[in-house]
């Protein structure tokens, strides 16, 4: 488990791993340098719980992070938690037995629920969401995402760190998350292990992914993180996956015009005319439309009074 000032939510978070109906676990959270009272809260949490190992580094990112969970668990398989999400009490049971019963997989994950606040910023009781849950509890295997799904996974994310459950091996064979990347480190490690294994997909939702309505806002990256992954997964490892399925060149370049698009798009309406130019002009090598060629257009500094105006009219 990650965290950085937290502290709001993880004892709710921790509680749902103690709550496992699967208990031979260690529980590892790295602080990422918090400078709210989480620690504080860690320590007090591990007075009553030996499962419990606190690590504390400055603040270097949700993948350094989670690479030195990694590093020091004892288990043959790694799980991920966020600070402010939740698992289903059977979460662990389900998934190890599978992986147990299941040689041929080298992961498994799930689907899950949304675990949004009303508008008085009030989140449901975990056990009342998952009551309204109509799938029976199962090992159900969502076969559209299962077994080689490289090149799926070059359209889409699709997998959530918070289902996954990895054999330990798996990571001595291809590495840990990428710290260079400050977002999208999940799709590349996912991208690289599907690139080598199958994955496995069950259809009961075991985590809750919690939305929170502090982190609307985003500010705008200096690179395409996005687009970086998925671009460095095709000149690497190409377009198919080892069982021959595979998506198209053309394909390919919708995907990534759509990632540089949406990214420029971004850049554009926080003002970042320099970085929306650039990335304009880059989704438009991979497919030429007529949107992108306005807003590539009016990201040139003779039209930035005109763009300064529409974006001021509109926000």
């Amino acid at each position: 488990m990650p965290n950085y000032n937290g502290s709001n939510y993880l004892i709710q978070a921790l509680d749902s791993i103690i709550a496992q109906s699967y208990q031979n676990i260690e529980i590892i959270v790295v602080d990422d340098g918090s400078n709210d009272n989480s620690l504080d809260v860690l320590y007090a949490y591990a007075n009553e719980t030996p499962l419990l190992k606190i690590i504390s580094q400055k603040n270097a990112g949700v993948a350094v992070a989670r690479n030195t969970g990694i590093a020091v668990a004892k288990g043959d398989y790694i799980a991920f938690l966020d600070s402010d999400d939740f698992w289903h009490p059977e979460k662990l049971s389900l998934q190890v037995n599978f992986l147990e019963e299941e040689l041929e997989y080298a992961a498994c994950y799930s689907s899950f629920l949304v675990w949004a606040p009303n508008n008085e910023g009030q989140y449901k009781k975990p056990e009342d969401l998952y009551s309204t849950e109509k799938e029976e509890f199962s090992s159900t295997l969502d076969e559209s995402f299962s077994g080689w799904i490289y090149h799926l996974l070059l359209k889409d994310v699709y997998v959530w760190t918070g289902t996954i459950i990895i054999r330990k091996e798996v990571f001595d064979d291809i590495g840990n998350f990428n710290k260079e990347l400050k977002i999208g480190e999940d799709h590349d490690l996912w991208l690289r292990i599907a690139d080598k294994y199958q994955l496995a997909k069950l259809q009961f939702p075991t985590a809750l992914y919690r939305t929170n309505p502090v982190s609307v806002t985003k500010s705008v990256h200096d690179r395409n993180y996005a687009a970086m992954v998925v671009e460095n997964s095709i000149n690497t490892r190409g377009l198919k996956s080892k069982n021959g399925k595979g998506i198209s060149s053309k394909n390919a370049d919708v995907i990534v015009y759509e990632l540089w698009f949406r990214y420029a798009y971004q850049c554009f309406w926080s003002s970042e005319f320099e970085l929306a130019h650039e990335a304009f002009k880059r989704s438009l090598k991979h497919c030429v439309s007529f949107k992108a060629v306005v807003y590539y257009l009016l990201t040139f500094k003779l039209f930035s009074p005109l763009s300064k105006r529409i974006i001021k009219k509109h926000v």
